[in-house]
């Protein structure tokens, strides 16, 4: 069964197969050749992404660690005291009517410069580009390692030689992967990731470093759906249209207008 987005507890798909739904962006319901109404033809879990299940965002020195890959769009280079950088990473890019609903989990890999904590480094996610996420008129929200639950592996020790895995004494709580990252990208908005520098240390372009998330949800494939019996009149945002009973609105930009009548 399908669940609300943004509910507590692991993450549930948003829609059920064969639903109809309506993409709504930063402007209104999202248009195109296909037409505005889909349904949902296929859903398909995605449990991770990426090399050791972390999709990388960006690299200090351009260049993947090892083990970890890269597939073009991720930030790169030196992040200086105060600055930023950003990438979108192709790997997020869809095909037409294909959605991805995910939550996600950010991981730094390799070693922080000396003087510098993963708390001096905030993410932000815009989508599209012109729209930022997490954010108010007056104040711009993100992302912070000191906010997200830790994954379950987190806790327990890496063995030396010779010796079994430490059991961690505690685990969280809750689910690892907070309802409140939550996003769903199409071909026309997939997020583009902004890291941010709040210490008092320059992160070099030759850092031994990445920035990656750990991204779980699913894969939904859809086809347009046309008119038939039943279709109602709607209103979005001032503009009228005809969906049939029971659709589902989702956002997938980083606001919808208000008004769904």
């Amino acid at each position: 069964m399908s669940k609300p987005l943004y509910s507590p507890g692991p993450i549930q798909p948003a829609v059920d197969l064969y639903d109809p739904v309506v993409l709504i962006g930063a402007t209104g319901v999202l248009t195109g050749a296909n037409g505005e109404v889909k349904q949902v033809v296929g859903i398909e879990p995605i449990p991770s992404l990426g090399s050791h299940g972390v999709l990388l965002i960006w690299t200090a020195s351009g260049a993947a660690p090892a083990g970890y890959e890269l597939y073009g769009g991720e930030g790169q280079g030196a992040i200086a005291i105060g600055g930023s950088t950003a990438g979108s990473p192709t790997a997020l890019q869809l095909a037409a009517d294909e959605l991805l609903h995910f939550r996600m989990n950010f991981r730094i890999i390799g070693t922080l410069p000396t003087g510098l904590a993963a708390g001096d480094l905030d993410f932000q996610v815009a989508q599209p580009a012109s729209s930022l996420r997490w954010s108010l008129p007056g104040v711009v929200g993100g992302w912070n390692q000191a906010i997200q639950t830790p994954l379950p592996a987190d806790p327990a020790i890496s063995p030396s030689q010779g010796s079994d895995q430490a059991v961690a004494s505690a685990y969280p709580d809750t689910d690892a992967f907070s309802p409140l990252s939550e996003i769903i990208c199409t071909y026309q908005n997939s997020p583009r990731f902004q890291i941010l520098n709040h210490g008092s240390v320059a992160i070099p372009a030759t850092a031994a470093m990445a920035i990656g998330i750990v991204a779980q949800g699913f894969r939904y494939d859809l086809q347009t759906l046309h008119p038939g019996p039943g279709w109602m009149p709607r209103v979005l945002g001032g503009r009228s249209f005809t969906v049939p009973p029971m659709v589902k609105f989702l956002p997938v930009a980083g606001f919808a207008p208000s008004g769904i009548q």
